[in-house]
């Protein structure tokens, strides 16, 4: 299984999970600090290149309302972020209880925040 290794204290959970399950996966690293914590947890890994679709993609979100619209890409690795979650089948994100938001998020975009606002995914359809 091919997986994609989110960026950020969320993902940085699940991967130290991914990692005790041994599970038999290759890994495709969002940022150079995901890709040096998983070669020190001995996870293998990959470059985006190397495969057309990813099987999965795990990540975390800065913010997520009750719609489940989301605010991405606050720790700086938000392309590369972008990028594998495009080419995944699944997306799977990750909020801790500090992330959720009770209002709603697209409603109160602002410049900075509208390029954080997307959806990844293949199996995700887009809203309108």
């Amino acid at each position: 299984m091919i997986i994609g290794l989110g960026t950020g204290s969320t993902a940085e959970y699940a991967i130290k999970k991914i990692a005790e399950k041994n599970l038999n996966i290759v890994a495709i690293p969002t940022s150079r600090g995901t890709e040096k914590l998983a070669e020190k947890l001995r996870i293998p890994l990959a470059k985006m290149n190397e495969y057309g679709e990813i099987d999965m993609d795990i990540d975390g979100a800065d913010e997520v309302d009750p719609e489940f619209n989301l605010i991405k890409g606050g720790g700086g690795a938000h392309t590369r972020e972008k990028r594998i979650a495009e080419r995944s089948k699944k997306f799977i994100v990750i909020v801790d209880s500090g992330g959720y938001r009770e209002r709603d998020l697209l409603k109160e975009k602002t410049r900075d925040h509208h390029c954080g606002l997307w959806y990844g995914g293949k199996d995700t359809k887009k809203k309108k």
